[in-house]
């Protein structure tokens, strides 16, 4: 290697450059002499670092005076060195218009296909996450400023806790690709990130119980029926409402018991649900659908067929129905989930078998030794859910023989006599 290539090579680590001053000198000077004063004898002394030789007749203050110059250039050595180091890294480095340019749909396809171990909730959350930044940004953005400004700033409405969800689902995204695509830094780390106190809204926002007859009127299609006899009246979450195959509902009509199989977000398990409840998810399943495909749809029509209905659709259809029955502005369709668990609590008084109804896939520990019959989930659903405490009981619930209370042996099951036919 040449001398001059060994030159131009950074010998130093980068530091912030200073101005020198005769305090900086005096400073270092006393660094590197280290506090130890030469001693005066008749024989030639090594003297400073840069190890120059003084003759024998040199007093004391020569002896310093001429340390220190040599101390300072050498100072002055090291702060050329720093300042070369310094141009030759700033020349290394890349700018900003010169960062390679990287299509963001590539590189959300290969954070998928490395993110492959992840439940499907996490991955569904993940492309929620992404797919709208894909659309805002066709290229890659590696500025954090631009995307604090063009794709973060929408959300500054939202909660707290909201806005750190979504940057660090994409601090993840950049921290998986940077080495994949050799990106020199990770810009979210230019970007700070949000605080959230506590882990969100843990109380829950039940509907008072007098609304619910309201809600029911308020229904106009066999959609949004469906939808509050799923969420308000099984407990269901509005996803798994969302995920009801032809081929569940098919299978269901055949089962013992009203029971069918529910697509949550945690995990897919036979549920109970209501008798009225099945009869009206088999009118929502007419027979020219293929046993895969999703019953609940939307208004939306693609060539002549109905699209299955999305998750925004669907908090729109609930938030319809509030305002047509003069529910306040301040409850949201996952209100409808909690005030199921509320009202099931509230008459049961048993927790294990409310968060079992709600499919909880750890509730509490019972679920560790215990196993709840599925023939008593169906019974205790029928006396339990919130639409066999409706008063007056609502149109909807066409039963034949009314609703007249009937005590089994055990005293004190209130249930129909016979089975709805729906409308």
């Amino acid at each position: 290697m040449s001398k001059e290539q060994t030159k131009s090579q950074p010998d130093f680590p980068t530091l912030s450059l200073v101005e020198p001053t005769p305090h900086l000198f005096q400073g270092l000077h006393a660094g590197i002499s280290n506090r130890r004063r030469p001693r005066r004898f008749g024989k030639v002394e090594m003297l400073g670092l840069a190890g120059e030789i003084l003759g024998p007749r040199m007093t004391e203050a020569q002896i310093e005076r001429e340390t220190l110059a040599r101390n300072e250039r050498l100072i002055r050595d090291c702060l050329e060195k720093l300042a070369e180091t310094k141009d030759i890294i700033m020349a290394q480095s890349p700018r900003r218009e010169d960062l390679p340019r990287i299509l963001t749909s590539e590189a959300v396809d290969y954070f998928f296909d490395v993110k492959t171990g992840l439940k499907e909730s996490t991955n569904q959350s993940n492309r929620k996450r992404l797919k709208p930044f894909a659309a805002e940004f066709p290229e890659l953005p590696l500025d954090g400023e631009i995307i604090r400004k063009q794709y973060l700033a929408r959300f500054k409405d939202h909660a707290p806790r909201y806005q750190r969800n979504i940057y660090d689902v994409l601090d993840d995204f950049y921290g998986t690709i940077k080495s994949h695509f050799h990106l020199p830094f990770n810009p979210m780390d230019e970007i700070k990130r949000p605080q959230a106190s506590g882990t969100g809204n843990i109380e829950p926002h039940p509907l008072n119980e007098k609304w619910l007859p309201w809600l029911f009127a308020a229904a106009q299609t066999d959609t949004e029926m469906a939808a509050l006899h799923t969420e308000l009246g099984a407990g269901w979450r509005p996803c798994a409402y969302l995920r009801i195959e032809a081929v569940d509902v098919r299978e269901a009509l055949y089962r013992e018991g009203s029971i069918i199989l529910c697509h949550d977000k945690e995990r897919t398990e036979l549920a109970p649900i209501l008798p009225e409840t099945l009869q009206l998810l088999s009118r929502l399943t007419p027979p020219n659908l293929r046993d895969h495909d999703l019953i609940i749809r939307s208004r939306r029509v693609l060539d002549g067929v109905r699209q299955p209905m999305g998750m925004k659709a669907h908090t729109n259809m609930i938030y319809g129905l509030y305002r047509r029955a003069n529910i306040p502005v301040n409850f949201v369709p996952y209100d409808l989930r909690d005030t199921f668990g509320t009202v099931v609590l509230k008459y049961s008084r048993d927790w294990f078998l409310t968060e079992r109804l709600m499919h909880h896939v750890l509730p509490g520990e019972g679920n560790r030794y215990a196993r709840y019959p599925m023939e008593q989930l169906c019974k205790d659903l029928q006396e339990f859910s919130p639409l066999r405490r409706l008063q007056p009981v609502p149109p909807f619930l066409s039963w034949t023989g009314g609703m007249k209370p009937k005590l089994n042996g055990e005293g004190g099951t209130r249930t129909p006599t016979h089975c709805c036919t729906g409308s």
